[in-house]
């Protein structure tokens, strides 16, 4: 499998692989632990695929999905996390994050009325 033809996305917990041409599931590796919040901020470089969620932050094989540590970040809460790498973009995209907030708290708002 070549990481230039795969969409990673993090979604309820989970990190799944798909193929960039047809869509396939390559493979999904449900995270562990953790309390809150299932958004899954992710970022890789070219081997190692690392997922935040719920307060803690996993690190995967890119190429597997295969868990090779967890960190449970423990006194840092359990908010959305940002992620970097040298030379590569941070995510989440802050423009984005800030339309889901605001989604979120429009959605609060009319199941209120």
């Amino acid at each position: 499998m070549n990481p230039n033809s795969v969409l990673f996305m993090g979604i309820r917990g989970k990190v799944t692989a798909l193929n960039k041409r047809d869509g396939n599931i390559l493979w999904t590796t449900k995270l562990p632990g953790g309390i809150g919040d299932d958004f899954v901020t992710l970022t890789c470089d070219d081997t190692l695929l690392y997922a935040a969620v719920r307060g803690e932050i996993h690190c995967m094989d890119i190429l597997t999905g295969n868990l090779l540590w967890t960190n449970k970040l423990k006194g840092y809460g359990i908010g959305v996390a940002s992620l970097c790498l040298y030379g590569f973009p941070p995510a989440p995209d802050p423009a984005a994050y800030a339309r889901i907030l605001a989604a979120k708290q429009s959605d609060s708002s009319a199941a209120a009325s």
